[in-house]
């Protein structure tokens, strides 16, 4: 088993959970596979365009989670 449960929290997106031995094993090697990826993904993007989308994608969230809230509050 790769993840444990921790003692319950309730939130809004998900449940707490705690990586075991072998899961901190399989993400880190997940890691050290997606890093090489995603930097020939990027290659080439100015860092001012990822700081803009950053946070144009942070104002998005940010207001999908008021709807959600708000839609919520009319249960």
């Amino acid at each position: 088993m790769a993840l444990s449960s921790c003692a319950p929290i309730r939130t809004i997106r998900a449940h707490l959970v705690a990586l075991t031995k072998r899961g901190e094993e399989a993400f880190a090697s997940a890691g050290q596979l997606q890093a090489p990826w995603a930097n020939a993904l990027a290659k080439g993007i100015d860092a001012k365009e990822f700081a803009k989308t950053r946070r144009l994608l942070a104002t998005l969230s940010e207001r999908l989670d008021q709807e959600l809230g708000k839609s919520r509050d009319d249960d």
